[in-house]
């Protein structure tokens, strides 16, 4: 079948027409007008015009989020679109990839080059996109194959670009254990970072991995236990907290050092999520500790 004319992509259905139209259809005819809004969108997927094609796989978006429709037909023209040059196309179309790649995708390979190109792009917005797309489809290939540019890229001067980086780790590592022992000592750097949002990804990042398996973490204990002291930040805190949850059993010396500074931290705090988080790792982690336990009673009674 033919692409579209020049004048089927004038007159082109827009996003804000196609939601006003599906609001506007009468009882028991929305599902017969989606359907057609899903034919013209096979149509217009297919036009050599890069907003044409923005366009049709917008709505495809939109309908896929609100409606549940399929879209895993238009992987092919996602890839295409991510090499455009213009921020809004590329966006939508790593937002596209995001949500409808899979595993099985075949084409899902064809975005190796194009992820490394973004990565690279003085534009970090682009390589935020491309570092959230990642951590939502990559496979063991694709994890293995971008390993060495997500390294440099935890280098990165532009922190906006760093913290995005260290987050994808989480899935890079589940699909390709490998890159634990490529990046790991470069992210266990990051601990030590100034920057609130770097700092945030990390201790994020590490709460998730010690979940699996604490034991492996225990020789950062001292790192932890700087932020633990150190740092102002509640949500920060509050991850920390989960962290020596997972640690403390492991190790009756590090319960034994953490106990004051969690209790500090409970009389003081005024923030309801972090003496929650303090009195959580008081009764699972430090119960034999009474006096922390008599504090982390009574701070229950006040919420």
């Amino acid at each position: 079948m033919a692409g579209p004319s020049l004048m089927d992509s004038i007159f082109q259905r827009s996003l804000d027409d196609l939601i006003k139209s599906i609001r506007l259809s009468p009882a028991g005819g929305e599902a017969a007008f989606i359907a057609k809004s899903i034919d013209e969108v096979r149509l217009e997927i297919k036009s050599t015009d890069s907003q044409t094609k923005a366009t049709a796989l917008q709505k495809l978006t939109y309908l896929h989020s609100l409606h549940g429709v399929d879209m895993s037909w238009v992987a092919f023209p996602a890839v295409e679109l991510s090499s455009s040059a213009v921020h809004s196309h590329k966006r939508l179309a790593l937002l596209s990839a995001s949500l409808s790649f899979s595993p099985t995708t075949d084409v899902i390979l064809l975005l190796n080059h194009q992820l490394r190109k973004v990565f690279s792009s003085s534009n970090p917005h682009d390589a935020s996109l491309a570092l959230s797309t990642l951590s939502s489809i990559s496979t063991p290939d694709l994890s293995r194959d971008l390993t060495p540019v997500l390294f440099t890229l935890l280098s990165s001067s532009k922190n906006f670009v760093k913290k995005k980086a260290i987050s994808a780790f989480l899935r890079i590592f589940e699909q390709y254990p490998v890159a634990v022992r490529v990046c790991f000592k470069r992210i266990v750097e990051n601990l030590e970072s100034s920057d609130m949002g770097v700092l945030s990804a990390t201790v994020g990042l590490f709460c998730e991995l010690t979940v699996k398996e604490p034991r492996s973490y225990l020789p950062l204990a001292p790192e932890f236990y700087k932020i633990l002291v150190d740092s102002t930040n509640n949500w920060v805190l509050i991850k920390i907290l989960k962290i020596f949850a997972k640690l403390a059993p492991l190790e009756p010396r590090l319960a034994k050092r953490i106990v004051e500074p969690i209790c500090e931290h409970l009389r003081r705090t005024g923030a309801k999520s972090l003496a929650f988080e303090c009195v959580n790792t008081i009764v699972t982690s430090l119960s034999e500790y009474e006096p922390a336990v008599k504090l982390a009673v009574m701070k229950m009674l006040e919420f």
